[in-house]
């Protein structure tokens, strides 16, 4: 038994994003859309549920105790692992580095494997990914007040939004 949930937990993978544009439980999307990456892919230990992962995220929350997150589009800029994914670099934000460090704390404590340890902690960038015909372009604004948990199952192109948390 313990085999097969592994198993199962292996083909899910999780992310966390703020997104520009609505999104709402059980959508199911091709691309994530315009979106500010609080935490990439991750997979579930065994020992955590996806009800423990959308507890976590329930905590977190800007500390001024304001009803969203301000990002701010600042300078282009092409990530991803072979550099070539262009994206739209946020102005520094000390609020999404403590939520996203807040999150890799509570994964990192229950032995989440993350699909890339070299985007995360000090490495972490708040941005925003151009996507076909959208783009967040420099100088574009956006008051996030949504955080959403998003799984796909691995090697299915379509995700599905699972969780909203409201600010």
């Amino acid at each position: 038994m313990y085999e097969a949930k592994q198993e199962a937990l292996m083909t899910l993978e999780y992310i966390v994003v703020l997104p520009i544009s609505s999104l709402e439980i059980g959508n199911y999307l091709e691309n994530t859309g315009l979106h500010c990456t609080l935490m990439h892919w991750f997979a579930l230990s065994p020992s955590l549920s996806e009800i423990d992962v959308m507890g976590a995220i329930a905590q977190l929350r800007p500390s001024d105790g304001s009803d969203g997150i301000d990002l701010y589009a600042e300078q282009h800029g092409l990530f991803g692992p072979n550099g070539d994914v262009p994206v739209s670099i946020l102005a520094e934000n000390a609020v999404l580095h403590r939520m996203h460090n807040d999150l890799r704390r509570f994964l990192g404590g229950h032995q989440c494997k993350l699909a890339r340890n070299d985007w995360i902690g000090a490495n972490y960038r708040p941005h925003v990914t151009t996507i076909p015909g959208k783009e967040f372009a420099v100088g574009a604004f956006h008051r996030a007040t949504q955080l959403a948990l998003i799984r796909r199952n691995i090697g299915n192109k379509y995700k599905e939004v699972i969780h909203l948390r409201r600010f």
